[in-house]
């Protein structure tokens, strides 16, 4: 299932509003945010289409280390070359205090936050590594040209080299009658400095639609329109009763196992 076939499922889907009121952009940001919600429900479960990535970043007199946006779970930070103790926020009063956390370049900690983590000892041009879990690419959908290099242009595509390698697309041919689909290719190399994606086989094509599909397994993705529903709720574009709807398939289907 790629991202144009969730998308004509949401339009077909009495109770949510059409094209003129909500546009493909708007219900793409839906069912990306709906994704991220869904992969970190089933964490356990699809844990292996995540991946392990190293972050660096050098601190200069601030204690605030942001992480990247494609980020999901801290696995360990260094301090330098030492390795900092992870800290609950909960807990961050009581260092001082307490001899676990003392205030040493040796024995460095970090709070986390969620989204990013306070270093301590205060970093003094300190080089601050991460290693983390990433999250999988979002959702690609748009239009465009594949050169005769293969070169695809992602108009709304991160600025994260490499972010969609291996992401595999549906491209579609367009016409003022119909939409045909003319075949899948995948992304071997990402330039997020151009917004450029190669692909392994396509080349030469016009006015086509791209569609991104899902790295998570066939039996999962269904329930994406359920999540990109709960989503499009908050703003407005999806009533309460089909809302509630997606919302009772979620919770009665989907049984997440403990971490």
């Amino acid at each position: 299932m790629d991202v144009l076939e969730i998308m004509t499922t949401l339009r077909n889907i009495k109770g949510l509003e059409d094209e003129d009121s909500i546009s493909s952009r708007e219900m793409l940001r839906a069912i990306n945010m709906g994704y991220r919600t869904l992969l970190k429900k089933l964490k356990a479960e699809l844990r292996p289409y995540f991946s392990l990535q190293d972050y660096t970043e050098t601190l200069a007199g601030d204690s605030i280390f942001y992480y990247p946006e494609d980020f999901c779970e801290v696995r360990n930070i260094k301090r330098g070359s030492y390795l900092c103790a992870i800290v609950d926020p909960e807990v961050r009063s009581l260092i001082g205090n307490n001899p676990n956390y003392p205030s040493d370049p040796l024995m460095p900690y970090a709070v986390d936050f969620g989204k990013y983590a306070e270093i301590y000892p205060l970093p003094t041009s300190t080089a601050i590594d991460m290693d983390y879990l990433r999250f999988p690419p979002d959702l690609l959908f748009g239009t465009g040209t594949i050169n005769v290099s293969s070169e695809l242009v992602l108009a709304d595509g991160k600025n994260i080299d490499d972010y969609y390698n291996k992401t595999h697309l549906s491209i579609y041919q367009r016409s003022e009658a119909s939409i045909a689909h003319i075949g899948k290719d995948r992304i071997t190399d990402y330039d997020g400095s151009s917004l450029t994606a190669t692909l392994n086989s396509l080349a030469s094509k016009t006015g086509i639609i791209y569609a991104s599909e899902p790295l998570i397994p066939e039996e999962y993705q269904r329930y994406l329109s359920d999540f990109a529903i709960l989503e499009m709720a908050k703003t407005g574009h999806a009533d309460k009763n089909v809302a509630q709807l997606a919302a009772d398939v979620i919770n009665n289907q989907l049984k997440p196992k403990a971490a």
